[in-house]
């Protein structure tokens, strides 16, 4: 089984500030893991629910079926799985 290019780039991002959307809540903090599920660690999380009371966690472990939306930091814009490859011409 090969790694998809989005498991791939979310690899990329360990070490580096996400913000993760549940159903219920939002969390912001640094990716410390990620498993091939998608169930995410982070790190001196901060939990927002919406009625816009923040919580701050060391560390938070979500479920990858809970996540419904994963905001990326703009430097993976320079990620070698997101760069697109030169296409062949056909002549």
């Amino acid at each position: 089984m090969t790694i998809s290019v989005p498991l791939k780039v979310l690899y990329d991002c360990q070490g580096l500030q996400i913000t993760l959307e549940t159903e219920k809540d939002v969390i912001t903090g640094k990716l410390f893991q990620i498993d091939d599920c998608i169930n995410i660690t982070i790190d001196d999380a901060i939990i927002t629910n919406f009625q816009g009371v923040k919580t701050k966690i060391d560390r938070i472990l979500v479920k990858g079926s809970m996540i419904q939306f994963i905001v990326l930091p703009p430097i993976l814009e320079y990620s070698p799985h997101l760069q697109r490859k030169p296409t062949e011409s056909i002549e």
